[in-house]
Order: C-alpha cells, then structure tokens, then sequence
C-alpha cells in the first residue's frame, strides 16, 4: 500500500495535550498502577528461563533430538504465553488510555476488560498477532546477521562489520514495524477508518517515535523511572490523541455529515 504523509501535526502541542489528560481524575496515577500490574507477568518469564537454564539443559546433550524438541517446546511456550496473555493485558491498557483520552472515566478495573468477553479477547488477540509476528522477524533477523558475522574469524572485522549491520538490520525492520503504526487505534477505536488512515501509518509512526527518541533516552539514565512516571504515560495518551486527530484530519465533510 502507497505511504502517505500528513501535514500540519504539531508534536509540541501533542505532548502538551497529553500531560493536561494525565492530570485529570488521577489518569498519570491509574496508568502507573496499570503499567506495574502489567510488568508482573515478568515474572513469569524468570522463572520459565531459569527452569529451562538449571533444570532441563543440563540433562540435555547439545545437539541432539532431545534437546531440539525441548528447546521448540520452551520458545513455544514463551510465545503461546505471550500472544494469549501478555500482550491481551497490555491491550486492556492501551483502552484505558484511548477511554482517558476521549475524557471519559476510567479504573484500573478496565486493565482486564480484553478478558471479559469474547469479542473483547478477539480484538486483543488480533493486536497481539499484529505485534508479535513482526518482534519474531526482527529477533530471527538479528540473529541471522549474528550467524553471519559468527563465521568471520578476525575479530576487529566482526565489529566494523558486526555493529553497522545490526543498527542496518534495526533501522529497516523498524521502518517496516511502523507500517502497523496505527493498528490498535483501528481495532480498538475506528474498524471502519482502516482503509482511509492505513496509507499514513509509516510517516505518522516515524514522527512519533522520533519525537519521543530524546525521552526514552532520558528515562535510560532514571533507571526507567522517569520511562514508568511520564514518558509512558504520556506515549500511551499521545498515540490515541494523535491517531484521533488524524482520522479528523482525513475524514471527507461528506463522512462527517454521516457520522
């Protein structure tokens, strides 16, 4: 599909509008608490790779059939947990946002609304995929290029080569992972705006995430705490405020006299 640019974005104005969102009714605080309870499944994951690590490979010999299945059957898993729990929660906190950023009210009771009805679970699920089928081909990309580079034998020559192929291989898959900028708006807020905002998808995700490059570096420095207490919170509410006044920007008059 053709990519199309928008004009007359202002992601000054945006941020700005964000944090006046997370001041109201306790929004910045409830998307805290939500962000935190969606950080535990974490845990989780700890203890399936430590299990994998102290248990099963030591009983495993390296190459063998044995060790293939199980190690098909650990990713397996870490996969199935995440497109069927892990990102449905996170998509109950991107509608608390998208219901924050049309000024309704919120509680962190709405963090599990994707699992509260079949509908709702089926829409997380089609966001989850959309996520996480492209993390699989950055991550089987990257670690192409690392068998690649594995088989050079200089050393000095695997980091001149290794370090611009890998930021190469990260820059193309992002500017492809932007192409779904706007799928969670669509399946969660405007299904019908699909056709119509999709060709603006790539130019509106690049912006996004360049203007919020700075700030994402910033929070590396707090040890996230910064990322946990604003940068998030404000993403989260400037990516519906954005997809928002980009469906207006590209709704025809005669669309709006229908609505």
């Amino acid at each position: 599909m053709r990519q199309k640019r928008v004009e007359g974005m202002n992601f000054r104005l945006l941020h700005r509008e964000a944090g006046e969102v997370l001041a109201q009714d306790a929004n910045r605080l409830k998307l805290i608490e939500a962000a935190m309870i969606c950080l535990t499944p974490l845990t989780l994951y700890l203890l399936l790779t430590s299990t994998w690590r102290t248990v099963l490979l030591p009983m495993l010999v390296p190459g063998s059939a044995a060790y293939a299945a199980c190690a098909i059957g650990f990713w397996s898993l870490l996969l199935l947990l995440t497109q069927f729990f892990t990102f449905p929660l996170l998509c109950g906190l991107l509608g608390m946002s998208a219901a924050m950023e049309a000024g309704e009210q919120t509680d962190l009771t709405e963090l599990f609304a994707p699992f509260r009805s079949g509908g709702s679970y089926r829409r997380a699920l089609r966001i989850s995929f959309c996520v996480l089928w492209r993390l699989c081909v950055l991550l089987l990309a990257e670690c192409a290029v690392l068998l690649v580079l594995r088989q050079l034998e200089n050393r000095l020559l695997i980091w001149l080569l290794g370090i611009p192929a890998m930021l190469a291989v990260a820059v193309l898959l992002f500017w492809w992972f932007c192409g779904g900028f706007l799928h969670a708006y669509l399946v969660l807020c405007r299904p019908a705006a699909a056709e119509r905002m999709r060709p603006y998808a790539r130019s509106v995700g690049l912006r996004y995430w360049v203007g919020y490059l700075p700030w994402l570096a910033l929070s590396l420095l707090t040890f996230c705490i910064l990322l946990l207490a604003d940068v998030l919170p404000r993403m989260l509410i400037s990516y519906f405020r954005l997809c928002r006044k980009l469906n207006e920007m590209t709704t025809n008059p005669e669309d709006k006299n229908h609505e």
